[in-house]
């Protein structure tokens, strides 16, 4: 269900943009930190990027390897800073590009999910 939200959300971005970023930035974002506060159990639930990342369930995976953490640190942090910088700019008036950046992050967690085991979300 998660991961058909996910699909509708970007497909809605190239379609009705400007009414999908409103409701995306002004209702959809503000409760995130929320489910934070209330219960982090909440949204490794609903987390399409953790859904993606655990995608191959119970087949046995290599962990990330420990050696290339601090790089996978670095790099999640660089775009992060970009992300946020590109927000107000870029992606609060885009809705295809925007879009276009969540497809990009939802296949390397899928990428990284499908190769090692908590690939995405505890390196990046």
């Amino acid at each position: 269900m998660v991961l058909v939200s996910l699909a509708l959300l970007v497909a809605d971005l190239f379609v009705e943009s400007e009414q999908t970023l409103s409701v995306l930035w002004n209702i959809e974002i503000p409760i995130v930190p929320v489910t934070f506060l209330i219960a982090l159990g909440i949204w490794r639930t609903i987390c399409p990027l953790a859904i993606q990342n655990m995608i191959r369930g119970n087949i046995s995976r290599p962990f990330f390897p420990s050696g290339l953490m601090p790089m996978t640190h670095l790099t999640g942090i660089t775009l992060l800073v970009v992300l946020v910088a590109a927000h107000k700019s870029v992606f609060n008036e885009n809705g295809p590009i925007l879009a276009i950046a969540i497809m990009a992050v939802a296949v390397a967690a899928l990428i990284l999910g499908l190769i090692f085991q908590s690939g995405f979300c505890n390196s990046f």
